[in-house]
């Protein structure tokens, strides 16, 4: 994106010091330009820190040990920075932000100072709607938003999207993922060894007719018969059982329902996951929304999101369990390979592209 709006670059440290005012009221706004031309927003809160070789900030810091001890990968913290580093950042590009709307009187600095003491410890970052500048806008005056969420075009906000759901949301889309596949191997599990006793119990004495000719069969026959061979090796072989008509007609039937009751069972399993979950989620950001923490418009958006995702991802995970039980000639792990394939697949997806049909109905 462009320099940030309502913005003058910083060229010394000096500099930076005469923004804070007189009395002692203190709060600057920055933006550090990073790799990627990404700008980096933060909050300085005390003046006399300028005068003493550091600047005390309060930021979202992110990085890999929030994620493994936190819900997301970042944290609102008060942080020390020395003055070192932010001359290197001033050589960056270091731009402080003003604007009519930010603190002027000594009753809008206490009133910012309240807003930032309310987010420290908070752990609710995300890329899209709730990330360092939407922080550090909130702090100044209340409204939470990003001009560089905002310019991006499509790809930009539909990596964010797909930052959040890789970190942000990881633990909970692995505990949603994780409990739709294991539901769905189980049931594919139980409903497989059904049908392999059913061709189990037509295949003595009938499978060695018309040896030589392969009968006629489907995919889903012929991998379960194979199954079946495998699983009961002292019994008949799979190529006699495949020259057995009435193996194959059995194995046929038994096969196909063996696939709807997985289907059943991974579908319902996978619409109440994903409803408790998606009314957590929604919970969570009503309350961000009602504290003025987040925009309305990206509670609708993120509500949106979490909504259609239901659907879609019950669909592709049942469908996915479905084809691979069907095709993989130990079906239990098919339904495990092909649901988890069609979970991740289906919730991506989901997300971005009603993130960006939102974005195109509401910019």
């Amino acid at each position: 994106m462009n320099i940030p709006s309502d913005s003058k670059r910083v060229l010394s440290v000096d500099q930076l010091s005469k923004y804070f005012t007189r009395d002692g009221l203190q709060l600057i706004h920055v933006a550090a330009k990073r790799t990627l031309n990404y700008y980096h927003h933060y909050v300085i809160l005390a003046k006399k820190s300028v005068w003493n070789s550091y600047l005390k900030i309060v930021q979202y810091t992110g990085g890999p040990a929030y994620y493994f001890t936190g819900s997301t990968c970042g944290e609102v913290e008060e942080s020390i920075t020395q003055l070192y580093t932010v001359e290197q950042e001033i050589s960056k590009g270091l731009y402080v932000i003003t604007g009519s709307s930010y603190p002027q009187s000594a009753m809008d600095f206490v009133n910012a100072c309240a807003r930032y003491l309310i987010r420290l410890g908070e752990r609710a970052y995300h890329f899209a709607y709730n990330n360092c500048e939407h922080l550090a806008k909130f702090i100044m005056n209340g409204k939470p938003k990003s001009e560089q969420i905002e310019q991006s075009g499509s790809l930009k906000k539909g990596l964010a999207d797909t930052l959040d759901m890789a970190f942000n949301d990881g633990k909970s889309n692995i505990a949603k993922t994780a409990l739709a596949t294991a539901g769905s191997t189980l049931a594919a599990r139980k409903y497989v060894r059904t049908a392999s006793k059913q061709v189990l119990s037509v295949s003595p004495g009938k499978a060695n007719s018309n040896i030589g000719r392969v009968a006629g069969t489907t995919v889903v026959a012929h991998n379960l018969i194979k199954y079946t061979a495998s699983r009961y090796p002292t019994s008949c072989s799979a190529q006699q059982m495949l020259c057995s008509e009435l193996c194959c007609e059995v194995a046929e039937t038994a096969g196909k329902t063996a696939l709807k009751k997985t289907a059943v069972a991974t579908g319902v399993l996978t619409v109440v996951v994903e409803t408790g979950f998606a009314a957590w989620q929604n919970n969570n950001l009503r309350n961000m929304r009602n504290a003025g923490k987040i925009l309305d418009r990206d509670f609708k958006r993120e509500t949106a999101k979490a909504v259609v995702t239901v659907p879609v991802v019950s669909a592709f995970t049942t469908a996915g369990s479905v084809i691979g039980q069907a095709l993989c000639p130990v079906p239990y792990v098919g339904a495990f390979l092909g649901g988890l394939a069609g979970n991740v697949i289906g919730r991506w997806g989901a997300g971005v592209v009603t993130g960006r049909i939102f974005d195109w109905w509401w910019p």
